[in-house]
């Protein structure tokens, strides 16, 4: 087998190797991203219930936010403001009645000629969620996606 031969094979095993290698962290991704929907809402399903069961709600419920956030930002770092722990709780009361879970996708594959959910797509199915949500048990599939490009 001459060199060149030889570039050429280990060039098609590197596009190989890149290409599995790419998909792995794009599924972990999506995993993660999934993840993150699901704590939310319930972390925000949390919230709902302590301030529910707290006998003067409004004042009570501004401290528990306020604490819970002070005590996340520690603990964890940025991304738990008072602001995204509201976020948390309006996400929650919005899809309440929904399962924490993320809806598979029918096969896993699109098929042939069928294009990637786009961002408004995105907003048409969380519309559509909202409008049917006596149908709808869990979340979109296509909730936890990053479509940027």
């Amino acid at each position: 087998m001459n060199m060149k031969n030889v570039a050429k094979k280990a060039d098609s095993l590197f596009k190989r190797v890149a290409t599995i290698l790419e998909q792995a962290r794009k599924n972990v991704l999506r995993s993660v991203n999934s993840n993150m929907v699901i704590a939310y809402w319930l972390i925000g399903r949390e919230i709902v219930q302590e301030i529910q069961g707290g006998k003067n709600r409004a004042g009570y419920g501004e401290k528990v936010i306020e604490e819970l956030s002070e005590k996340l930002s520690q603990k964890y770092g940025r991304g738990f403001s008072t602001t995204n722990l509201r976020y948390f709780r309006t996400f929650y009361l919005t899809y309440s009645s929904r399962s924490p879970e993320i809806r598979q996708i029918g096969s896993g594959e699109l098929a042939k000629g069928s294009k990637r959910q786009t961002q408004s797509g995105i907003l048409k199915d969380m519309e559509n969620a909202v409008e049917r949500k006596s149908e709808i048990t869990g979340f979109s599939p296509y909730l936890g996606q990053n479509t940027a490009k």
